[in-house]
């Protein structure tokens, strides 16, 4: 199979607006948009369009949607600085005006939107030849997931599967049933499953475990425990994915496209940008102290590269991890040496382990550091800021936790399915076999050993009610004084605010009004 990474310029121009061109009675470009969607050809390009905008949650890099997307205060980490840092701290800066909160509501209906289009002209195209089905099954995902973080954020929110027309600009908006956005979920992603193969054509496509995957957590938050449970059981015992060996494999090397990953976000320095100017993303950069402000030590790959220093590990995650734990040493740098003679200060020497002398240098130069995003295969230079290292957003490891809480929640504490997935994944950390009670307990704390800074922990508190009580009891850290979250959060802040843009937009056409907490 061939990787694929979505650099389609024709497809990238057909999505945009086309004000100028109404005004040409016709068009000049050999390519138009009746084309697009009018041949299954031009949906498979659409579809491949999607892919790239998609990634968009992690290219743009001003701090605008991946900082509040990937990784919000919740009881694991502890945030230093970044222009997103309310959302770090609960403060008034979380607001119906802040970019952030546009930006993300917009990225997703803004593929909500096309992926309208790509399905409601493969019906009318006719969802008998392949070619087309394979492209409204994967748009359908593509809508699924887009809601699925919509809803899970917002809570309120426009549920529409009809694409954009001048016929239908004109909306009355009310918030959508939640039965209903799940009852869409469900119907695009059952579509899906049973058109997608677990094996696609071009790795980094949509797959029938991409589809099973999203359902088995969209089930969850419904509360539909069977359906969790019988998802994440096909995935484990038919798909073709298996737990690596080694915890520390998981996150080593450019191509992340390795057994245990179910769906990757690809990316690559020759086709990853245009014009010559290829943009990739900046993950790593968040989660690495500002070590290299120390004399004495090297910037390196062994030390994490380039570091922007915003969020870490804190004090109450790596208390969750025993010391022969595997993931201790494979996803976090807990310490750093002296490793640079040129510039090593008197007195020290080389292999000494590094001190700091406040805890506010402590706190942005040589705090623990999360691993899992740092890149020594892409990058030209230690301390080049992009990386074109693959992201891993769904693995398999989540699925054995997702299956793990689902028979738990069936058959109870002893379930003895529950109790396997629990034992494979605490074997494969090196802990031996588990033959305890599978508790929702254990659960959070394996989901926090084994899923920290992939963008699912806030989700997982707000889904089971916890999202205030651990993120008062846990957030951030006492020892740096970064405690902010703990006295700020309020009970409203499980959601986010409705964009105030789009409020103004909505004003007069329907009862959309602003969430609860935040000022109407």
């Amino acid at each position: 199979m061939k990787k694929i990474y979505y650099l389609v310029t024709v497809a990238a121009i057909l999505f945009t607006s086309c004000k100028k061109a109404m005004l040409d009675e016709t068009s000049k470009d050999k390519i138009t948009q009746d084309a697009v969607f009018n041949t299954p050809e031009g949906l498979s390009t659409a579809v491949t369009a999607l892919y790239n905008l998609d990634r968009n949650i992690f290219r743009n890099d001003a701090e605008s949607t991946v900082w509040t997307s990937f990784i919000r205060a919740e009881d694991i980490t502890v945030t230093r600085a970044g222009s997103g840092i309310g959302f770090a701290r609960y403060d008034n800066t979380i607001n119906a005006s802040t970019s952030q909160v546009r930006l993300f509501w917009s990225h997703y209906y803004t593929i909500i939107e096309r992926a309208n289009k790509i399905i409601t002209s493969g019906e009318q195209q006719g969802l008998t030849n392949a070619e087309v089905a394979q492209a409204v099954a994967e748009a359908k995902v593509f809508r699924a997931r887009s809601y699925f973080y919509l809803f899970r954020t917002f809570d309120r929110i426009i549920l529409n599967t009809e694409p954009t027309t001048v016929d239908n600009l004109e909306r009355t908006y009310t918030p959508a049933n939640p039965e209903d956005v799940y009852a869409l979920m469900y119907s695009d992603l059952d579509y899906a499953i049973s058109k997608l193969t677990y094996n696609p054509q071009n790795i980094g496509r949509y797959t029938q475990g991409v589809a099973r995957h999203v359902k088995a957590q969209v089930a969850l938050w419904k509360k539909d425990y069977e359906e969790a449970a019988l998802q994440a059981d096909e995935i484990i015992t038919k798909g073709p994915y298996k737990l690596l060996t080694d915890p520390g494999d998981i996150f080593k090397g450019a191509n992340l496209n390795h057994t245990e990953a179910i769906l990757v976000s690809q990316w690559d320095r020759a086709a990853g940008g245009s014009a010559g100017n290829p943009v990739g993303h900046r993950l790593a950069q968040y989660f690495v102290p500002n070590y290299f402000k120390q004399a004495g030590i090297l910037v390196s790959d062994a030390n994490g590269g380039s570091a922007w220093g915003r969020t870490y590990p804190n004090p109450y995650l790596l208390s969750l991890y025993s010391a022969n734990d595997k993931r201790l040493a494979a996803f976090y740098k807990l310490f750093w040496v002296y490793d640079n003679p040129s510039t090593l200060p008197a007195g020290k020497t080389l292999g000494q382990r590094v001190t700091a002398s406040n805890a506010s240098i402590y706190f942005d130069q040589l705090y623990p550091a999360c691993f899992k995003y740092v890149d020594q295969w892409t990058k030209l230079a230690p301390n080049e800021a992009q990386s074109f290292k693959d992201i891993i957003i769904y693995r398999l490891a989540e699925t054995y936790l997702i299956g793990a809480e689902a028979h738990m929640r069936l058959g109870g504490a002893n379930d003895v399915t529950a109790v396997k997935y629990m034992s494979d994944l605490r074997s494969r950390a090196g802990l031996g076999p588990f033959n305890g009670a599978v508790t929702e307990d254990l659960i959070l704390d394996e989901d926090a050993r084994e899923l920290s800074f992939e963008g699912q922990r806030w989700y997982m508190l707000k889904r089971l009610g916890k999202l205030v009580e651990r993120v008062k009891l846990y957030a951030g850290d006492p020892a740096v004084n970064a405690i902010q979250a703990r006295t700020g959060i309020q009970s409203y802040h499980v959601r986010w605010p409705i964009p105030q843009s789009e409020i103004d937009n909505m004003k007069g056409k329907g009862n959309f009004t602003q969430n609860d907490g935040y000022p109407q």
